[in-house]
C-alpha cells in the first residue's frame, strides 16, 4: 500500500468498565499472546477428542490479577494457568461469534463470558478451569481462584479480543479495501480519488444515518459503474467487494481452524452473525469518509473522533422540542440497515458469507452532546419509515 494514501490508522476505544484494561496504541495483540493462542486451539482440539484434561499435579494456580497501573502489569494470556491456557483460542472465537450475531457496538456481559468459558468445560472431564463473576457459581459458593480468574479473562476477552483482535482490525481492513480499490480502478490523482469516494458515499457523505449507500451493492464494483442506482443495474445489497473484506476478518477469527476441527468440538459459527455485517458497513463508511479529499485522513486530537468506537458510530438519543415538549429521539447509525438485515433469508445469508469467505487470507494483486437532558425526556416514537426494508433486485 502506497504510504501516500493515509496519515494513521483509526484506533478502536476499550469498554468503558472499571474493570477493564485501556486499549493502547493500534491495538494489536502481542506476538507471544498469538503464539500461545495457537497453540492452545491445537492443544484443545487434542484434548477434547480423549474428552478430557490431564490434572496438572502437584501445581498451585498462580497467575497475575488484572492490574490497571501500567501496560506491562495488563493481562496478557501467558498469565492464565498453563490448563486455562489450552483453552483460550477456542474462548477467542466463541466470544467473537457471539458478539458478531448482537447489534453492533453490544457489549458481552460479564455474566456472558462466564458461560461462554465455562459451557467449554464437560461436567464428566476429571479436571476444569471454571470462572465466576460473582460470590456464586450456579447453587455453590464460588472459589477465590474462580472469581480471580474471571478477572484476569474478562479484560482479555473484552480489551484484547473485542476490540484489539475484532473490531480494530475492521477499521484497518476497510482503509485497505479503500485504496485496494483506487489501486484497481488506476485513480492516481486525489481529484480522481475524490469524486470516486463521494460517489461511493451517495448524495449525503457525511451523513452518517443515510440509507443510501452505493458501495454496499456488487453492482458499484464494476469498473463501468458511474452513479447510476445500483438497484437498476444488478443489485447485489451487501456484497460490495470492500464490505466482503472487512467482513472476511469476522469470518476468518469463528473459522480459524483445520477444516471440520471446530464442528467436532460441537461449535458451529453463525449462520447470521448480523452484528459483524453492520459493522462491516460501518468500518467501510468510516474508511470512505476520511477519504472524502483523495486521501485518507484520519481525525486528530483528544476527543477521540477518529476512532471507530460506540461513540462515534453507536445508535443515540438526541433531544427533540415537539408542540412545547421535550422527547428523546433516536437516532440511528449502527442500526440504520438493522431491519433490511434482519430480513435477510438464509440464501441471502449463505450468499453474503461464501462471498465474504472467498476474501480470507487474500491480498489484492496491487496495493498502490447535551445528553443528559436528553435522558430525562420522554422517548418520541420512531417513524416506520426509517425501518422499512430495502430489496435487491438481485433477488426479485
Amino acid at each position: 500500500m502506497a504510504s501516500s494514501h493515509y496519515s494513521e490508522p483509526p484506533l478502536t476505544d476499550h469498554f468503558d468498565d472499571d474493570d477493564d484494561i485501556v486499549q493502547q496504541g493500534g491495538g494489536l495483540a502481542a506476538d507471544e499472546d498469538d503464539a500461545i493462542a495457537r497453540q492452545g486451539l491445537k492443544s484443545t482440539l487434542k484434548i477434547k477428542s480423549v474428552t478430557k484434561i490431564e490434572k496438572l499435579e502437584n501445581t498451585t494456580k498462580i497467575y497475575k490479577k488484572a492490574s490497571t497501573k501500567s501496560s506491562k502489569d495488563r493481562p496478557k494470556v501467558a498469565d492464565l494457568p498453563e490448563d486455562a491456557k489450552l483453552r483460550w483460542n477456542f474462548m477467542k472465537i466463541r466470544c467473537v461469534d457471539a458478539i458478531g450475531k448482537e447489534l453492533p457496538w453490544a457489549d458481552l456481559s460479564d455474566a456472558a463470558i462466564t458461560e461462554l468459558w465455562n459451557g467449554m468445560f464437560d461436567e464428566n472431564e476429571e479436571h476444569t478451569v471454571l470462572i465466576s463473576s460473582t460470590p456464586y457459581l450456579g447453587k455453590r459458593k464460588a472459589t477465590r481462584d474462580e472469581v480471580e480468574l474471571f478477572q484476569l479473562i474478562k479484560p482479555l476477552v473484552r480489551n484484547q479480543v473485542l476490540a484489539a483482535e475484532w473490531k480494530t482490525q475492521f477499521a484497518l481492513a476497510a482503509i485497505k479495501a479503500v485504496h485496494a480499490e483506487w489501486d484497481r480502478r488506476d485513480l492516481d490523482t486525489p481529484d480522481q480519488r475524490a469524486s470516486w469516494v463521494s460517489q461511493m458515499l451517495g448524495p449525503d457523505p457525511r451523513d452518517r444515518h443515510s440509507r443510501n449507500r452505493p458501495f454496499l451493492w456488487r453492482a458499484t464494483d464494476s469498473l463501468t459503474w458511474s452513479g447510476q442506482d445500483p438497484n437498476t443495474c444488478g443489485g447485489g445489497l451487501f456484497l460490495g467487494r470492500m464490505v466482503l473484506k472487512v467482513f472476511a476478518e469476522h469470518l476468518s477469527i469463528v473459522g480459524s481452524s483445520t477444516p471440520g476441527a471446530l464442528e467436532a468440538l460441537g461449535f458451529v459459527p453463525s449462520s447470521k452473525p448480523r452484528g459483524a455485517l453492520m459493522l462491516s458497513i460501518q468500518a467501510v463508511n468510516q474508511a470512505l469518509e476520511y477519504s472524502l479529499t483523495g486521501k485518507t485522513e484520519i481525525p486528530q486530537g483528544n476527543d477521540k473522533t477518529g476512532h471507530f468506537s460506540k461513540e462515534n458510530w453507536g445508535d443515540y438519543e438526541r433531544l427533540t422540542t415537539l408542540n412545547g415538549q421535550d422527547y428523546r429521539k433516536p437516532v440511528k447509525r449502527a442500526t440504520v440497515f438493522a431491519a433490511t438485515i434482519n430480513a435477510l433469508d438464509d440464501q441471502r445469508w449463505a450468499a453474503i458469507i461464501d462471498a465474504g469467505k472467498s476474501f480470507i487470507g487474500k491480498k489484492d494483486t496491487s496495493e498502490r452532546r447535551g445528553r443528559a437532558r436528553v435522558g430525562a425526556a420522554p422517548l418520541l416514537e420512531v417513524q416506520e419509515s426509517d425501518d422499512e426494508v430495502i430489496q435487491d433486485s438481485m433477488y426479485m
